[in-house]
């Protein structure tokens, strides 16, 4: 039967040096319970691959082959004809029997769901893949176990499956890669290489540069086999006002009011209209006004844990004023017309 499975958030790259430091130096745990770290462990050097991160709304497929059931699905739920996103449902199950043999190929009797990114004209706005007619990237797919904390993520070679250009149906790896190695004993190496990189993308999109057209690109994400993944947007996309791209440490703030100039930007209120309204086909509504304050105070305290905790923030302190300027800058926007 369909079953919602979700997409882990991808996370920066503060959040991965932070990672690999800790599962690298962790020795166990005291009589207490209290984890015991050993700073002398060396840190891993290790390759992560860059493919490149379109504007678009996250979408995945789903195939449970006891009941051989195909189903399409957003970022938060499971997509039917009375509640679509941007058309895919709609686009899923016109290309029902391309995506039920690929996965069905993929799978014995686990459930199993492909993901990407599903953009085009009509879905975000300012990049140039937003002047394409729509289609889907699928960039990962995954068994999911009876355990569903421990889903089995498959290789690049099945993800390269879904290609079939006639029916707008494309992977991550049809588009240019990226290589990088770090040290993360000295992660702040490669720091310049990763904004290049990015900013490289920002500048042109290389997904629309692949279909003809030009324009401003999102970011690239990185990953390893091992380590898992982060992502790099550039200050265009960022929905955080950060300093520095690809920091290997988090902002450092002084206030609440810091944080929240850091934290509450434009992207990510704008981000903010898209997942309420734009994507469900409505248009930005007072009504509305809880969705909206609950979804940023929502992905401010998701995306900022580690910056909150830096610098001795608690989520309780901040959301108050997170929630004030949300509040002001929507009343704002409705006033504007």
């Amino acid at each position: 039967m369909a079953k919602f499975y979700t997409y882990p958030d991808t996370k920066q790259m503060h959040d991965m040096n932070r990672s690999v430091k800790v599962t690298t130096q962790f020795t166990g745990c005291d009589e207490n319970g209290k984890p015991q770290y050993d700073s002398s462990i060396p840190l891993p050097i290790a390759t992560f691959i860059g493919t490149v991160k379109v504007h678009g709304t996250n979408a995945g497929v789903g195939y449970d082959p006891e009941s051989k059931t195909l189903w399409a699905q957003s970022r938060n739920h499971v997509l039917s004809e009375k509640s679509d996103n941007c058309g895919f449902h709609t686009f899923v199950m016109k290309n029902k029997a391309l995506f039920t043999c690929i996965l069905s190929s993929l799978t014995t009797n686990l459930p199993i769901v492909a993901y990407g990114e599903w953009f085009g004209a009509g879905i975000q706005k300012n990049v140039a893949v937003s002047t394409l007619q729509k289609r889907l990237m699928i960039f990962a797919i995954k068994h999911i176990n009876n355990d569903e904390r421990y889903p089995i993520w498959l290789p690049r070679e099945n993800i390269e499956l879904f290609h079939s250009p006639e029916d707008f149906i494309f992977n991550t790896y049809n588009f240019p890669i990226y290589y990088i190695e770090i040290d993360f004993n000295n992660p702040q190496a490669t720091q310049n290489q990763l904004v290049d990189i990015t900013n490289q993308v920002e500048k042109e999109c290389p997904v629309g540069k692949y279909f003809g057209v030009s324009g401003i690109g999102e970011g690239i994400v990185w990953s390893n086999p091992h380590y898992g993944c982060f992502k790099v947007k550039g200050k265009e996309h960022s929905s955080s006002n950060v300093t520095t791209l690809a920091s290997v440490d988090t902002e450092k703030l002084a206030s609440i009011d810091e944080f929240v100039k850091y934290a509450v930007t434009e992207n990510r209120l704008n981000q903010g209209i898209e997942q309420v309204f734009t994507i469900k086909g409505l248009q930005p509504d007072i009504k509305q006004m809880k969705s909206f304050i609950i979804w940023i105070t929502g992905d401010v305290t998701k995306e900022e844990s580690h910056t909150l905790k830096d610098n001795g923030l608690i989520p309780e302190d901040v959301e108050k004023a997170v929630a004030t300027r949300a509040r002001e800058w929507l009343t704002n926007l409705l006033r504007k017309g």
